[in-house]
């Protein structure tokens, strides 16, 4: 039987045409204009595109794998692949462990396939077992057509390991075969937390789960239909009159809402970036899926997680405009988080579900939260073990844009900031303390002005938020007091966010100088640079091109010249930790109350942590020194950033930037 399809668009690897394709029984025989149709039956394809078939070079069908068995088979996958335009497939056989050969794993799949495909196949052979046999196999699978292999770095059935890989790359190599790796991390992860454990130590993972990436498979199924299970995965919403459903400002700046791809005529909701799709909490299918996820991770062994933008998960529904603050005719997205109600059931849920079963330390990136919504959050029994402290790293930011915010806290602003939170806390739970994070600038930057900036104020900060009551988290290149970039050009940054603020700031009539400062100041690039290893080339981080650009400091701020120093920063942080787990003062400094001290003395940072033990910890944020008053009699100096402590009596003077911590008899 012929088939003459006339007037259609030939597509192929160089260009499209209007051609005319002849076909002659199963077989393409001629392609050309104005082709006559002799016996053939003409077809009139006019305004359609013809392409040659596909080909699907990764296929598994059939394959038992980790306890169950691939959906299809190779009929029931041949005859999908045809519906959709692919007329060959390369499917993966495998060897089996346990001595046996690529020929009966080849055997196998031929058995697997025979008289059920419904397109042409081929293989790619997957080798689980590497010896003398299998290597002299290597011929022989050529010679059956076989030139693709595949290694596995994971699943037990099939791994191989990193000598056995090395013998079989070599091997292939030699033969001019292609070899493909499945490269996991599971056995360095279960290597890393068996490690962790005989330390006594715990491995947390971040766990982000408002949104997921545009390119994960969720989201993917949505866009092909969005109408369907997974488009329900998502707040999917069609346009009205190209008006978006609300006016909320993402946290990177421009609209919430994206077109879905391929679909002009509806939107997605993304409250970060756009290829980070919301996920939609409302659904109680999103949500055990969620769940499976966490609870996976945790039969691996995990000790928790930080848990990333969790409060965002609740929007205030139904969606709708809130008043202008920017000339965009945008309103700031934490103006919805501050009316949003019943995030309690969702974390709630998570908890009694994933968290407590296991008794998993969980740590929330917890902001805008009321002060009477504490005890939920890490209250006994509370949704999480723990949430980071954001008041000083919120306090005086303007909702215009950083070109309006302040650049860094007086020591007089960060006290107040800190000792609000701890008396706001009081024994309801834990809080994190931090002074930096991958989403702010350096601490030592941020805290400390550039004229009281030095090594004795550095570790002056170190100390007073270390031994603050709660659990001090140390930020990469925090230990040796890395600094914020002196950014040049906005091309030395990539952040998103960065780049938008310094454009709200131009929009508001900065010069170019002005916003890039704004920027420089604030820009999350600060604690992304690389860290500082070494005075080597690029800080010893890379020999290659690192990702961002390394601070020019790093010769004089790096680990390598710390590390043997014993009063370097970095030697200051572990001192620092030693004695709040040292067996005498760990009850006190993990578990014993705080009380300011001396509040009202002007730079000055000073509080009392009383448990076990009484200590009185000092510190004087200024170039002067000041005269204090002890709370009692000076027993013994546990730790100071000097190396002389001038007391005499109840009184001690405190020296520029000097930091002590005393123990006070009782």
């Amino acid at each position: 039987m012929k088939y003459l399809l006339k007037n259609g668009t030939v597509v192929t690897g160089e260009k499209s045409e209007q051609l005319d394709i002849l076909v002659e029984g199963e077989k393409i025989v001629q392609v050309g204009k104005n082709l006559p149709s002799k016996d053939a039956q003409e077809i009139d394809v006019s305004g359609k595109l013809l392409f040659p078939g596909f080909i699907d070079g990764h296929t598994h069908f059939d394959l038992e794998v980790a306890g169950t068995v691939t959906a299809d088979d190779f009929e029931t996958g041949t005859k999908a692949a045809i519906l959709g335009g692919t007329t060959f497939v390369i499917d993966y056989a495998s060897q089996d462990k346990g001595g046996h050969t690529l020929k009966e794993g080849l055997d196998k799949w031929h058995k697997k396939a025979d008289d059920k495909c419904s397109c042409d196949y081929s293989y790619h052979m997957s080798i689980v077992e590497w010896n003398e046999k299998t290597e002299q196999e290597i011929q022989d699978m050529i010679d059956h057509g076989i030139t693709s292999f595949k290694l596995y770095m994971t699943y037990p059935a099939m791994i191989v390991n990193d000598c056995d890989m090395y013998k079989i790359l070599k091997k292939l190599g030699k033969c001019g075969c292609f070899a493909g790796v499945h490269c996991e991390n599971a056995g360095v992860i279960d290597a890393l937390i068996a490690e962790a454990k005989k330390r006594e130590m715990y491995i947390l993972m971040d766990l982000v789960v408002n949104h997921c990436s545009d390119e994960h498979e969720w989201f993917q199924q949505a866009i092909k239909d969005p109408d369907g299970k997974y488009g329900n995965f998502f707040y999917i919403r069609d346009k009205k009159d190209d008006k978006a459903p609300c006016n909320w400002r993402s946290y990177f700046g421009g609209p919430v809402w994206e077109e879905l791809p391929g679909h002009p005529d509806k939107q997605y909701l993304h409250v970060f970036h756009k290829k980070q799709p919301d996920l939609n909490w409302e659904n109680p299918e999103v949500r055990e899926e969620v769940y499976k996820n966490i609870r996976w991770w945790m039969e691996k062994g995990l000790g928790g997680f930080r848990i990333d933008a969790i409060i965002n998960i609740k929007k205030k529904l139904p969606f709708s405009d809130y008043p202008a603050d920017r000339a965009d005719g945008l309103c700031n997205i934490e103006r919805m988080l501050e009316e949003a109600e019943g995030i309690g059931e969702f974390l709630g849920e998570m908890a009694e579900k994933c968290f407590h079963p296991y008794d998993a330390f969980t740590v929330g990136e917890v902001f805008n939260e009321k002060e009477d919504e504490i005890k939920d959050f890490i209250g006994e029994n509370g949704y999480f073990s723990s949430m980071f402290d954001f008041e000083e790293t919120c306090y005086g930011k303007s909702a215009n844009g950083w070109y309006a915010s302040k650049p860094y806290l007086s020591p007089e602003e960060y006290k107040k900031c800190i000792f609000h939170t701890q008396k706001k806390i009081g024994d309801t739970g834990m809080i994190s303390n931090i002074i930096e994070n991958h989403d702010e600038p350096r601490g030592v930057c941020h805290y400390i002005s550039p004229e009281d900036r030095c090594p004795d104020s550095k570790k002056l900060l170190a100390g007073i938020y270390f031994l603050l009551k709660g659990i001090p988290f140390i930020y990469q290149g925090q230990e040796i007091g890395m600094e914020n970039m002196e950014f040049t050009s906005m091309d030395q940054i990539d952040d998103i966010s960065t780049i938008d603020e310094y454009q709200v700031a131009l929009r508001a009539g900065c010069s170019e100088k002005e916003a890039l400062d704004a920027a420089s100041a604030f820009s999350r690039d600060n604690a992304r640079t690389p860290v500082q290893w070494s005075a080597e080339k690029n800080a010893g981080f890379t020999e290659g091109e690192p990702w961002l650009g390394v601070n020019p400091n790093y010769k004089e701020i790096n680990v390598e010249t710390q590390l043997t120093d014993s009063d370097s920063l970095l030697s200051f942080y572990k001192k620092l930790t030693a004695l709040r787990k040292a067996p005498e003062y760990k009850e006190t400094l993990v578990y014993g109350t705080f009380t300011p001290y001396q509040e009202e003395r002007k730079n000055l940072i000073a509080y009392t942590r009383n448990g076990e033990k009484d200590l009185l910890i000092l510190g004087n944020m200024q170039a002067q020194s000041q005269k204090v008053s002890l709370s009692g009699e000076m027993k013994k100096v546990l730790l100071n950033n000097q190396e002389t402590a001038e007391i005499t009596g109840k009184e001690i003077i405190l020296k520029p930037y000097q930091f002590i911590v005393l123990e006070i008899a009782d």
